[in-house]
C-alpha cells in the first residue's frame, strides 16, 4: 500500500486524487507513517500548510520516540523543508533541512544518494534565505555525494546552483545548468519536480535579459503544476506570468 501511495503523490496523479485514494487505503487503526508523510505532502501542494505542518509535527514526534532512523531524517529533510518554502517561511526550511542532513549523515547506512537530496534541499532552503554562498556551496556538495544515476538530487543541486550563477551574473553557465536540470526531469514521472525545474529556468532565464524565453519556460512549468493540481505553484506561475516579472 505505501509503495502504491508513494507511485501517486510522486507521479502523475493528480493531488486531489491522491489525497481521495489516502482517504481509501489508510489504515483505521495505527498508523502507515509513509501514507501519513505523502498526505502531508500533498495538503501542502493545494496550500493546506496547518494541516501539512501538524501532521509532520505530530509524525516526526512520534518517529523519535521510536528512536528515529531513515523515515524520521527523510520526513525532516524532505517534506518538511518543502512545505515551509511552499509556506514563505524559509527560516525553519533551513533549519529542518540541517537538522535533516546531520540525521541522515549519524546514520551512516551508505544511503549516499538520500545524503545527496537532503544536501541539496538545504541548499535550497539557504538560497531562499538569500545566502548565496552556502546555499552554492551546500549544492556543490549534493553534486558530489550519491551517484549520478539519482535524478532528484542531480536535478536540486542543478537548479540551486543555476540560481546562484544567475545572480552572480555568470548567465551562460547557469542556463545550462538550468536547462540540464529540465532534461533530466523530463526524464521521469514526476510532474511537480518537472514543473519546479521548468520555473527555476524561467527565472535564470529572465535574469539573463530572456524574457521571451522565460515567459515559454513557466507556461510549461504551469502546465506541469496544473496536470499535478499543484494549486500553490501553479497560481504563482500564472500570477509571474501576468505580471511577467520573476524576483531571482
Amino acid at each position: 500500500t505505501a509503495a502504491l501511495g508513494g507511485y501517486r503523490y510522486m507521479g502523475s496523479t493528480p493531488a486531489v486524487e491522491v489525497l481521495a485514494w489516502l482517504d481509501e487505503n489508510e489504515p483505521r487503526a495505527g498508523r502507515d507513517h509513509f501514507l501519513r508523510a505523502y498526505r502531508a505532502g500533498t495538503l501542502a501542494m493545494v496550500g493546506r500548510f496547518d494541516e501539512s505542518r501538524a501532521i509532520l509535527a505530530e509524525e516526526r514526534a512520534h518517529l523519535a520516540e521510536r528512536g528515529g532512523g531513515i523515515l524520521l531524517a527523510c520526513i525532516t529533510s524532505f517534506e518538511s523543508v518543502r512545505l515551509e518554502l511552499l509556506a514563505d517561511d524559509p527560516v525553519p526550511a533551513g533549519e529542518f533541512g540541517a537538522t535533516g542532513f546531520r540525521m541522515h549523515e549519524e546514520l551512516g547506512l551508505g544511503d549516499q544518494n538520500h545524503l545527496a537530496e537532503s544536501a541539496g534541499t538545504l541548499a535550497q532552503a539557504l538560497y531562499a534565505l538569500d545566502r548565496l554562498d552556502e546555499a552554492d556551496a551546500w549544492a556543490l556538495r549534493a553534486a558530489e555525494l550519491g551517484t549520478t544515476a539519482f535524478p532528484m538530487k542531480e536535478m536540486i543541486w542543478r537548479q540551486v546552483r543555476a540560481n546562484v550563477l544567475a545572480r552572480r551574473g555568470e548567465h551562460a553557465e547557469a542556463e545550462r545548468l538550468a536547462r540540464e536540470a529540465v532534461a533530466i526531469g523530463e526524464g521521469i514521472d514526476t510532474l511537480d519536480r518537472q514543473g519546479d525545474a521548468y520555473a527555476d529556468l524561467a527565472t535564470v532565464l529572465l535574469v539573463s535579459g530572456k524574457a521571451g524565453e522565460s515567459a515559454a519556460a513557466l507556461e510549461q512549468a504551469l502546465d506541469r503544476y496544473e496536470r499535478k493540481g499543484y494549486l500553490v505553484m501553479a497560481r504563482r506561475t500564472r500570477d509571474r506570468l501576468a505580471t511577467a516579472t520573476l524576483r531571482p
